[in-house]
């Protein structure tokens, strides 16, 4: 009798357990459709960063996969449109099997090398060209006084860059130097730039984790790490329900 009561208690236990387990599968499974159905609807939308913040949380759920790396790739040429070249890089290069995405490395290589201060002089006249993402400003400086020539957008052509101006145009030679006619531009030195101290963000996507680090959200207070045959994924824990999301060491979402 008394085995009869134990095997009996010892069913009833393994029975509530059982359903305790069912009832979290099937809240579980009740949460990942309605986080499907808002990833879906910001997709549709072309909210390409809300999308792939609920993507993370999905990985390998039905055809979350594949959805994500599109909405990589459509967020990465927004971020080209923008001229956020370094960005735009980094979400390409996690998309590497991307049909397209060669094309966009290969013409941001050329856009990133390009970024920066450029100068030509003859020893009276300084002529100076400042590329910023896609906006060129071109200052003529005559000993202490200066003026803005002129500004624009700068153009990309298969192999080099062109900022087009008057007569003449500017090509894109190498990462050394801009030539212009007969004129040879050459990137500014350190010795002859003052430092240039940028102003502190917020996270953004694209970032690497050190940029992260950099920004006004500064280190997080815990870091969740996941490691899958996908690469390694990483949720950074920050105060007042704040998170970032970095997909093998690269800022794929965002929740504040």
């Amino acid at each position: 009798m008394k085995r009869v009561i134990v095997l009996l208690c010892v069913f009833v236990f393994l029975a509530g357990c059982t359903s305790q387990e069912e009832k979290a599968a099937q809240t579980l499974a009740l949460e990942n459709s309605q986080k499907y159905e808002m990833a879906v609807g910001h997709y549709e939308s072309k909210e390409w960063d809300k999308a792939l913040e609920l993507f993370i949380e999905l990985e390998g759920y039905k055809d979350v996969d594949e959805m994500s790396i599109d909405a990589k790739y459509e967020l990465a040429k927004e971020y080209y449109e923008l001229g956020r070249f370094e960005y735009a890089k980094r979400l390409f290069e996690s998309i590497s099997s991307n049909k397209g995405v060669n094309t966009y490395l290969n013409n941001l290589n050329i856009l990133i090398s390009a970024q920066g201060f450029w100068e030509f002089s003859d020893g009276m006249t300084t002529e100076q060209i400042i590329i910023e993402g896609w906006n060129y400003t071109e200052i003529v400086s005559i000993g202490m006084s200066y003026h803005t020539r002129e500004s624009g957008k700068i153009q990309l052509g298969r192999h080099y860059l062109k900022i087009a101006h008057r007569d003449c145009s500017t090509e894109y030679v190498n990462q050394l130097r801009w030539m212009k006619n007969d004129q040879l531009y050459r990137r500014y030195t350190r010795s002859k730039t003052e430092k240039i101290i940028q102003p502190k963000t917020p996270p953004q996507i694209g970032m690497t984790a050190q940029e992260v680090k950099d920004s006004t959200w500064g280190e997080p207070q815990k870091v969740n790490r996941t490691t899958t045959q996908y690469g390694t994924r990483e949720q950074w824990v920050y105060s007042m329900n704040r998170y970032v999301y970095l997909d093998n060491g690269v800022v794929t979402a965002i929740q504040d």
